[in-house]
């Protein structure tokens, strides 16, 4: 039960990293639009990415490396491929036309939304099928770190979105973003897929270096949008 905290302490702190910078007062609204904008993507994500695997008769992980290095690449390629197209596109549909700091709550709620979730499914898993919730020390603060950065990452893509569409390249934005997440998702499926520890720190890292730099490529514009007179 423990273990469970450190995602949440993650999500927390990105949260107050967002309000140090200076984003102070809560735009509830977004918040809520981006809870709600994580479940729709949740309803469409899943199913695309998992029909074609069961109709090829993949079950498991087991099956998915049974059958091979290439085939284990492909299948991590699309998911995190769906993942990326769904979430950020979602993302891009509703906040068209909204402004950049609108956008940053948008993205903070599909953020904070998504630990939540991954909290309550390990929850539930261990309730139902009696897995432990214990974890090594250091995989405790991996997990406090990769939520930490996985939030940032979600208000750095939601605010790019909304500045690219207000500057009149929205659709070249989108393709950015979708392939950045998909090359995030496409190593965290295979990591998953293989429970390869070395790429788990490659991933780490890399995921890190692209949140870090989206946040500091987009708050800055969101500052000064917010600067701006009316």
């Amino acid at each position: 039960m423990y273990s469970l905290l450190f995602p949440i302490i993650g999500g927390l702190l990105a949260w107050f990293t967002i309000y140090l910078l200076g984003f102070k007062k809560q735009i509830w609204t977004a918040f809520l639009l981006g809870l709600a904008i994580f479940f729709l993507a949740m309803l469409v994500q899943s199913p695309i990415q998992q029909l074609p695997l069961l109709a090829m008769g993949i079950m498991s992980n087991q099956d998915v490396l049974a059958k091979g290095l290439l085939f284990t690449l492909a299948t991590a390629i699309w998911l995190g491929f769906v993942a990326g197209l769904v979430q950020e596109g979602f993302k891009y549909v509703f906040i068209r036309g909204k402004d950049m700091r609108f956008a940053l709550f948008v993205g903070l709620g599909f953020g904070i939304t998504e630990v939540v979730m991954i909290v309550v499914n390990a929850l539930i898993a261990a309730l139902l099928l009696g897995k432990s919730l214990d974890a090594p020390p250091a995989a405790m603060l991996l997990s406090l770190v990769e939520r930490y950065f996985a939030v940032l990452f979600h208000i750095g893509t939601t605010i790019f979105l909304a500045y690219a569409y207000n500057l009149g390249f929205g659709k070249r934005g989108l393709v950015a973003m979708v392939a950045i997440h998909t090359v995030v998702d496409s190593l965290v499926a295979y990591y998953q897929l293989t429970q390869n520890i070395a790429l788990l720190y490659i991933l780490e890292g890399t995921f890190a270096i692209i949140a870090a730099l989206l946040i500091y490529y987009t708050i800055p514009k969101t500052k000064m949008e917010i600067s701006e007179p009316a």
